[in-house]
C-alpha cells in the first residue's frame, strides 16, 4: 500500500522531535521544571519564565540556532544529554559523572571560570540548637543525623565525599524548608541562592539557621551532550561565545552577581 508511505513518514518524523525547516539549524534544550527564580519559573502554574528562558532567546538571535526547549525533572534532563535526546542545557555545575557525557567550556584541563553563566551554591541549613561542626573542610554531625537534598542535586557528591549521610527527597526546596520548620527534618543541604530568596519572604525560614560557609560553592555553565559537541567542534568556541554574550543583559548579570553574594 504505497499511498501509506507518506503518511508514516510524517508521524515517524512527528514523534522524532522538532523538526527543522530546509537550512534551519536546531538545538533541543532540556531544562529542569523546579523553580529557581530569577532563573526559571512559571505563571500561573503553566507559563515558562525566567532569566535562562530571555537567555535562550538572546542567545538563538545571537548564534542563528533555533532553540527548541523541553522542561522536565533534573534527573530526566541529564538522562535525555546522555541518550542524545537533547543537545544542551543551561545552568549546570560541573562533576566528574557529568562530564562523561557532556561538554563542558574548558582551559588548562579544568571548566573554564570566564566562561560561567553565573556562581551560585550550596549550604546547610537547621533548626536553632542544632549542633554541628563545619569549618569548609571537615564535617561534624551528631550522631544519627542525616541530610536531606533536593532528588538529583550535584551536592549529593559533596556529601559522599565527606561519608556524610544523605538523603534524597523532593525536588523543591521551599518543601525541605518547611520540613525543618516543622521539625520533620534535621538539616538540609539546599541550593544557597534559592533558599536566601525564599528566606528573606517567609518569616518562618528567616528564622532558621544559615552555616557559614557555605558547603560548596560552583560555577555554572552552557554545556552541550557530548554526541553533539562531536558533531559540532569546531562550532564550539563560538557556541560558548554566544551563550556568554547573550548572558550579558542588565537583569541576568544583576541577578548573577545577587547569586554570587550568597555564597560568600
Amino acid at each position: 500500500m504505497p499511498t501509506l508511505r507518506p503518511l508514516l513518514l510524517l508521524l515517524l518524523a512527528a514523534l522524532s522531535g522538532p523538526v527543522a525547516a530546509q537550512g534551519e539549524r536546531v538545538l533541543r534544550v532540556c531544562m529542569t521544571d523546579t523553580p529557581h527564580e530569577p532563573w526559571r519559573y512559571t505563571v500561573d502554574g503553566r507559563v515558562p519564565k525566567g532569566l535562562d528562558h530571555e537567555l535562550l532567546n538572546r542567545f538563538g538571535q545571537r548564534s542563528g540556532w533555533r532553540v527548541a526547549l523541553q522542561t522536565v525533572s533534573g534527573r530526566r534532563c541529564l538522562i535525555e544529554l546522555q541518550q542524545g535526546r537533547a543537545d544542551a542545557t543551561v545552568g549546570l555545575s560541573h562533576n566528574a559523572e557529568r562530564a562523561a557525557y557532556v561538554r563542558y567550556p574548558m582551559r588548562g584541563g579544568r571548566p573554564d571560570p570566564a566562561l560561567a553563566l553565573r556562581m551560585d551554591g550550596y549550604s546547610l541549613y537547621h533548626r536553632p540548637g542544632f549542633a554541628l561542626q563545619w569549618d569548609g573542610q571537615s564535617l561534624r554531625l551528631p550522631p544519627g543525623s542525616v541530610v536531606e537534598v533536593l532528588s538529583g542535586q550535584s551536592v549529593i557528591g559533596d556529601l559522599k565525599s565527606r561519608g556524610v549521610e544523605f538523603v534524597e527527597r523532593g525536588r523543591e526546596a521551599e518543601h525541605s524548608l518547611q520540613r525543618l520548620v516543622d521539625g520533620q527534618a534535621q538539616i538540609a543541604a539546599l541550593p544557597t541562592s534559592r533558599v536566601e530568596a525564599l528566606r528573606q519572604r517567609v518569616p518562618a525560614y528567616a528564622a532558621l539557621v544559615q552555616v557559614e560557609p557555605a558547603l560548596s560553592v560552583k560555577p555554572y555553565f552552557a554545556v552541550f551532550a557530548e554526541g553533539f559537541a562531536q558533531a559540532h567542534e569546531a562550532e564550539l568556541p563560538a557556541l560558548w561565545r554566544a551563550f556568554d554574550e547573550a548572558s550579558r543583559f542588565p537583569a541576568y548579570q544583576q541577578a548573577a552577581r545577587r547569586s554570587a553574594a550568597t555564597t560568600r
